[in-house]
């Protein structure tokens, strides 16, 4: 799903958005968290490449937010939650 986002989110905006609403609430919001879990690491895995050339880190960035955004329109005090955790462990 990250990466039909990034490549069709922006031609695709509606279709995309309710491509993740359905992946939120197959489960109640629950996941939400595994999918944040998943952006998480793959922007660690982006800040490593980063070194080689930023542009790894922008495109993650760019696709990550629409992301989150997606997953808040859907449960927004659960992924406020979620953020807060991660944070919060760092």
């Amino acid at each position: 799903m990250y990466y039909v986002t990034q490549r069709h989110g922006s031609s695709f905006p509606e279709e995309i958005q309710t491509l993740w609403a359905t992946l939120v609430d197959h489960h109640g919001n629950r996941n939400i968290a595994p999918i944040l879990d998943f952006l998480v690491s793959l922007g660690m895995h982006a800040a490593l490449q980063a070194r080689q050339g930023r542009e790894s880190l922008v495109e993650y960035f760019s696709v990550a937010r629409r992301i989150a955004l997606f997953l808040s329109r859907r449960g927004p005090q659960h992924t406020i939650d979620c953020l807060v955790a991660e944070v919060q462990k760092q």
